[in-house]
């Protein structure tokens, strides 16, 4: 078959004319059709422009997703501690405590400044030695015992009872 069909006519809408005329049949197609140096150079123009607003805009683009990001670390964090709380259904604190060292028991436990218990374990041999706290702690119980029912007296050293 031959490459090139009615050549010979100049006018566009003849040959369009001649080629319809002389086609056993016509349907529509899907195919490559060559550019001209024109529409070439037209194109490549076209995609230098488009290329360039591309890439401001995915700057702008940029920019924003950041500034989103920025706002949301905070959110996410939070997010992750409060869910963590929820499982635990507490919270992780850092808190001055108190030790107590029960002798009689041979126990020691670590109390809140609110006076709970959050943690008890065995007494170590070195916590089992009277101390000057445990000798006054232990003066006291003995004094409850003798007055129950009545106020305790403390004595500071240095002062006199009134």
């Amino acid at each position: 078959m031959e490459k090139l069909l009615g050549q010979n006519i100049k006018d566009l809408e003849a040959r369009r004319q001649f080629m319809i005329d002389n086609a056993d049949e016509c349907e529509d197609k899907t195919f490559t059709k060559s550019l001209t140096a024109e529409e070439l150079a037209t194109l490549r123009v076209d995609h230098s422009e488009n290329a360039v607003k591309i890439a401001d805009l995915q700057s702008q683009l940029d920019a924003f997703k950041a500034g989103i990001k920025v706002q949301m670390k905070p959110l996410v964090e939070a997010n992750a501690k409060i869910l963590a709380d929820l499982r635990m259904k507490g919270t992780i604190v850092t808190e001055r405590c108190c030790k107590m060292i029960d002798r009689e028991e041979g126990m020691v436990g670590f109390y809140t400044m609110e006076g709970v218990l959050i943690e008890s374990r065995p007494a170590t041999s070195d916590e089992l030695d009277p101390t000057i706290i445990s000798a006054i702690r232990d003066a006291h119980k003995i004094e409850d015992a003798a007055f129950k029912g009545r106020p305790a007296v403390v004595v500071v050293p240095g002062t006199t009872k009134s």
